[in-house]
Order: C-alpha cells, then structure tokens, then sequence
C-alpha cells in the first residue's frame, strides 16, 4: 500500500481526536452566537429578549399565577400584594424565619408554597423563555448569597432547580428573572415551588416576597439563538458538515426553513434552507459533492440578514484514508 503505514494511520488519527482545535476539554467544538439570557442554573435579571428590527415579544401571561387560592403555603402566607408589579398585579410571600418551630425533626427548615398547574393552563414548550418580577424586602440589611429557590416539577416527575442570589439583587426594587424554556429538564410543567433555606437566614428575620408579572415569552420571528458545530473539524472525505442549534421564536408544530451558507472567505460554496423546529435540534449540511479541501470554512445561518446572522468556523483537515490510497 503506498502512502502512510497503518501506523501512521493511527498516529494521525490520535492527532486529529485529541490534539487539534487548540487543545483542553472540549477543543473540538466551536460554539458561537448570541443568547438572549445568561446560561446556567441561576435566574439572573434580565431586560428582555434581545432584539432585533421588526421584533415584537409574543407575550402569554399565566394570571392563575398570582392567585393567592391556587397557592399552598406551609411555614409561610401568601396573600394578594399591595404593590403594583411592573406588569400586572403580585402576590405577597411573608416569611417570617424562626429556627425553633419548624417540623420537629426539622426546626431548621424550608419555608415554601406550591402551586399545581391545570392541563390547560398553557404549553410551556410553546415560548422560549419563562419570566417573573419579584421586589424583596427583609428586616436585615443585606440579602444572603441564597435568596431564594424556585423548583419546576415537570409531568414526568422531573425537577428543575433554580434559584435568585443575593447578587445583584436590590431590596425594594423590582428585578425581572427569566430562564429560558429550552433548559428546563421536562418543558411540560406540573406543579411550581418557592421556598426558602432557613439555615442562610438569622433566627426572627422578617422576609417579604412579591411575586408579579408571571409570563412566558418568545420572539415573533423564528431565529437561532445557539449553533455548535459537532465536530468543528472534520476530514476531507466527510460528505457531512453536522451542526446542534436551539431555534426560538414563533415556530408551533410545523418545520419551517432557515438558509444556511458554507463559504471559504468570501467564496460562497453551497447555500441551502434546512426544515428546522423549536428547540434544540442537529441539522446535517451535505458537502458531498463539494470535496472540500483542507482549510478553514465558516456555515453561517440567515447569511443575508445581519440581525439574524450567527456564524461557526469550520476546519477540513486531509483524511489519512484518502491519503493511503
């Protein structure tokens, strides 16, 4: 056989599996983009969806929730708030901490409330993002690291665990959270807790939690917010170019199609529209008839359209198989 030995072979391959893409956990996967709210476990304030030009927020808001009646308080009351929330009206969450009479084996415990949804409440799956309002105020001076704690039980019995920090909470203003649908473990909604841990509180602090605004939210035009090219480098025979993307917006049952665009600087290669759907998903790009050779390429969605435009770099490497032959 001409060309390289299979030892060879093995060499390379162990080169391209491990020490290409510059290197560290992860160094074959490029992810780019422009997401509307930080990632993670914790509700971190935010202004909004990120917008851009004809954009309208597509808004549902959940006024079941501020009923204080669908509410089960235990070591805590809930009634109607007093205060306006920015949107709409609030329910008012009073703690007051006491760290000798709580449940017996547990003194010490977990002030909450829960609140069941009805089946035909509203589809979570069917927005993008879950929002709130809350103003809190507190007899002491600053809030503790753990604020407070919201639980989403899905149907499947699944839980997703998110919380509100002490920063950058303000007492006494109202702070909008949200978190986005696509990260929740089960998108299909059961029941909502709120509670909080009484061991970062002091015994007799005075807690008062205004909950207002509940809403889901997504954008009025189907977008993709995230793409992750897996791998970010691949062989020269490879007919595929594969991508994972979260898709929002406006998007219910149906695919529809998004443009995407494979150019090397500004040689335009292939240009096709992919059937995508809400959430995350992998779409396959066919390069088969281009036989990419080794370099830097870059696939781009909605290449036409600046406020929509989200890039991924893409690295062709020679395939030591097409090398052997």
């Amino acid at each position: 056989m001409r060309g390289l030995s299979l030892l060879g072979l093995l060499v390379l391959a162990c080169v391209f599996l491990f020490g290409c893409g510059g290197g560290g956990e992860g160094g074959a996967r490029a992810e780019l983009g422009r997401p509307a709210y930080p990632r993670g476990v914790v509700f971190e304030p935010s202004s909004g969806l990120a917008q851009i030009p004809g954009d309208e927020r597509d808004v549902k808001l959940l006024d079941w929730m501020i009923d204080p009646a669908r509410w089960r308080p235990d070591e805590c009351t809930v009634t109607a708030s007093e205060l306006k929330a920015p949107v709409g009206k609030a329910i008012h969450m009073s703690i007051p901490v006491d760290h000798h009479g709580g449940e017996e084996k547990y003194p010490i415990g977990w002030p909450r409330m829960y609140h069941n949804q009805k089946p035909d409440d509203v589809d979570f799956s069917e927005y993008d993002y879950f929002e709130f309002d809350l103003l809190v105020t507190m007899s002491r001076p600053k809030p503790p690291a753990s604020v407070i704690s919201v639980v989403l039980h899905g149907v499947d019995k699944s839980r997703s665990y998110v919380q509100v920090t002490g920063e950058p909470l303000k007492l006494g203003q109202w702070m909008t959270y949200s978190k986005p649908i696509s990260e929740l473990d089960c998108q299909q909604i059961a029941m909502f807790g709120i509670n909080i841990s009484e061991v970062n509180y002091e015994h007799r602090d005075q807690l008062e939690f205004h909950f207002g605004g509940f809403r889901l939210v997504r954008s009025s035009h189907c977008r993709v917010m995230k793409m992750t090219a897996d791998p970010a480098i691949v062989y020269s025979d490879r007919g595929v170019i594969r991508a994972e993307i979260l898709v929002e917006g406006k998007v219910t049952g149906i695919r529809i199609g998004v443009p995407f665009l494979l150019s090397r600087g500004d040689e335009k290669l292939r240009f096709e529209t992919l059937p995508v759907k809400r959430g995350k998903q992998t779409i396959d790009f066919d390069v088969s008839e281009l036989r990419l050779a080794a370099g830097e390429y870059e696939l781009t969605c909605y290449p036409d359209d600046p406020a929509l435009r989200v890039s991924v770099p893409i690295r062709v490497v020679s395939s030591p198989w097409e090398v052997s032959k």
